[in-house]
């Protein structure tokens, strides 16, 4: 049975993911980075090429960037420059597979889930319950709420940058 969510004004919020990739696309765009992406990230890709998450869009694969000075490729786009990517290498001090809150310009880099699985059902419980995914500026405007992006606040505020030791 397929999940039925809602957005605040009670309207419902649907799936829509794109059609899969095939894997000489995924093993393409491998050797375009110069990094595997983790298993779990793949297999997500085999099956939709992103798409709409209630109302998340996760970007296809083709239009992901790579920001190889950190080793992030960005899968979610918050649409203010901000992003969620997925941690390809270990040059910015995170494990390979995290998925990382990124400010635009790379100012600050912060973790927010140890997997890009754990980050879709964060995301799933987040809208379930909230009826939105919140931004993690959001929290320092309502500092009430407490969602899956509240430890991003807490970090960004209250210690430096963990990226090249800023």
């Amino acid at each position: 049975q397929a999940a039925h969510l809602e957005n605040g004004d009670g309207e419902p919020l649907r799936t829509d993911f794109g059609p899969p990739n095939l894997p000489t696309s995924i093993a393409n765009k491998e050797i375009a980075l110069g990094h595997p992406l983790p298993a779990e990230f793949r297999d997500f890709y085999l099956m939709a090429d992103g798409g709409s998450l209630f109302g998340v869009q996760l970007q296809p694969l083709d239009a992901q960037m790579y920001l190889r000075a950190y080793g992030v490729l960005m899968f979610h786009n918050w649409g203010n420059g901000d992003f969620d990517g997925i941690a390809l290498t270990t040059e910015g001090g995170f494990n390979i597979g995290q998925i990382l809150f990124c400010e635009s310009g790379g100012n600050r880099v912060e973790l927010i889930s140890d997997s890009f699985e754990n980050w879709l059902r964060d995301v799933y419980e987040e809208i379930k319950h909230r009826h939105t995914l919140y931004h993690p500026m959001d929290y320092q405007i309502q500092a009430k709420r407490n969602g899956r992006l509240a430890q991003i606040l807490r970090s960004i505020f209250t210690r430096p940058s963990t990226i090249r030791g800023k």
